[in-house]
């Protein structure tokens, strides 16, 4: 109980997680072809480094103990869920979606698109299938209980 109560700042784990959620967001919502090849790298790693070291130096001041740390995660990994729950949503009530005419076989046994992308009418339920699963694993992280540490 004791160990709970003092406080350490933000954890290395959360500084990590939340970088690597910037760096998904910004790899997904990024443009990525800008004409210079200075400013696409500064998007996409001078961001995620800027973000690190500022939570580094500065959430280290932050007042949290690890019980804060833990339910950070687990709002985290709640929003995350609530997202692909939404967006699963959006895939089994869209009127339409857009899959590939034709197919391959490429020489490792896969298959893979050699057509063009056509709209379909109808929900895609594959993808929304998908994203229920996704957010049934991010569900299941952010209640997951915390261990507390025997040292």
């Amino acid at each position: 109980m004791e160990k709970n109560k003092q406080k350490t700042g933000l954890s290395d784990g959360n500084r990590k997680f939340i970088v690597f959620v910037s760096f998904v967001l910004l790899f997904i919502y990024a443009p990525l072809f800008p004409d210079n090849i200075i400013i696409r790298s500064l998007i996409f790693f001078g961001t995620p480094v800027s973000i690190w070291l500022f939570l580094k130096y500065q959430g280290k001041d932050w007042s949290m103990n690890k019980m804060d740390n833990d339910t950070l995660t687990s709002v985290m990994f709640g929003i995350i869920a609530g997202m692909f729950l939404l967006s699963s949503y959006s895939s089994f009530s869209a009127k339409y979606h857009t899959e590939c005419d034709q197919y391959a076989r490429s020489g490792k046994g896969e298959y893979e698109c050699v057509g063009d992308y056509k709209t379909a009418k109808g929900p895609d339920r594959g993808e929304g299938i998908m994203k229920i699963l996704f957010a049934a694993i991010a569900i299941k992280l952010a209640l997951a209980k915390k261990e507390e540490d025997e040292s």
